[in-house]
């Protein structure tokens, strides 16, 4: 197997990488990897596949699979997880186009606050999990961001408590928060399966509370979320919101991601 004599483009990739995973087709890692177009496919797939490995990058799906949209994600294996002090150090800045905060993901907080005493399972709000899973799909569409669960929108740590409440049977695990998350992207988003690639999730314990940290890499497809009437629609980052791209909006907002979003960064 011949070495790698990538291109120029190479190490912005892996700058970019150790900020967040990044969208690549086959043929642009190829590029990146300045492999010869003489090799046959199967040959570059090897040599890229080894170069990869070296550099502790994992791809979805594998090289050797065809992914629905052409597109692979790359994912740097020795990213740093967050910890309390990098957290804080975020939450001391508001919400923005690439960061928001949720008091819970599915626990009616406000409801909490004005009925402690109220049964767990009137607790439970598919209004309030809806609006984050909105947010992951706005992050998804308008070139990533973080969402950090069990945080008010002033930025003050509240904790994930009044969500582990709520699961079933009272075993309260993060791990089955996390699990509960996953499986909601998978089953309300058109393509979930492939989303759940796009989306990290870590929990992080600050001072005596533990919080989650959703972080989304951006996404050249259009990821639609069903909607409560089972309708799917497409959601967008706005400033420090989240709004829905009406129809006959769709092709300018198109328009736009192809002019600030999906911009080549590797060729």
């Amino acid at each position: 197997m011949r070495a790698v004599t990538p291109s120029a483009a190479f190490p912005a990739l892996l700058m970019a990488l150790g900020q967040k995973p990044q969208e690549i087709t086959r043929d642009q890692l190829f590029d990146v990897l300045g492999l010869d177009d003489s090799d046959y496919v199967l040959a570059k797939l090897a040599t890229a596949e080894q170069a990869l490995r070296e550099c502790r990058i994992e791809v979805q799906p594998g090289l050797q699979d065809e992914p629905p949209d052409g597109v692979f994600l790359l994912r740097q294996k020795d990213a740093a997880r967050p910890t309390e002090t990098s957290v804080l150090g975020r939450l001391a800045s508001p919400e923005s186009a690439a960061q928001e905060f949720k008091s819970t993901y599915w626990c009616d907080f406000r409801r909490l606050s004005h009925q402690p005493g109220a049964a767990i399972a009137e607790l439970r709000s598919e209004a309030v999990k809806h609006s984050a899973l909105k947010s992951i799909a706005g992050f998804l569409t308008t070139g990533g961001g973080t969402l950090f669960i069990g945080v008010s929108d002033a930025g003050e740590v509240l904790g994930i408590r009044p969500d582990l409440r709520i699961l079933s049977q009272g075993h309260q695990s993060v791990d089955q928060l996390i699990n509960n998350i996953r499986t909601d992207v998978a089953q309300k988003f058109r393509d979930g399966d492939t989303v759940n690639d796009y989306l990290t999730i870590e929990p992080v314990d600050v001072g005596d509370e533990q919080i989650l940290q959703l972080d989304l890499a951006s996404r050249g497809s259009l990821s639609f979320l069903a909607s409560p009437d089972s309708d799917h629609r497409l959601f967008r980052r706005q400033g420090n919101r989240t709004t829905e791209v009406k129809v006959h909006g769709v092709l300018e907002f198109e328009a736009w991601r192809r002019k600030h979003i999906l911009t080549d960064a590797h060729t």
